[in-house]
């Protein structure tokens, strides 16, 4: 939810932005989808090759948040 998790915006942001790995190309089908070719293993997909790891890199992220509000609340639970 990007109104809850505006840190997270950056990330994905920076997905977006990222330059394919070296050895994939972007492709467009007969109807207009994207897909992606890896040329040293001529295999063709349709997520991104990046997407793994962008949605790693948010799931790790959004653990810290998660914990950080955790710690403040028990911090301010314990100050009461």
């Amino acid at each position: 939810d990007p109104l809850r998790e505006l840190q997270l915006l950056r990330i994905a942001q920076e997905g977006l932005q990222a330059p394919l790995p070296e050895g994939w190309s972007e492709h467009e089908d007969a109807e207009g989808n994207i897909y992606y070719y890896h040329i040293a293993s001529e295999q063709s997909v349709w997520q991104h090759p990046l997407d793994n790891f962008y949605k790693d890199k948010v799931a790790r992220e959004r653990a810290k948040l998660h914990e950080r509000r955790r710690h403040r609340e028990t911090k301010s639970r314990k100050a009461s």
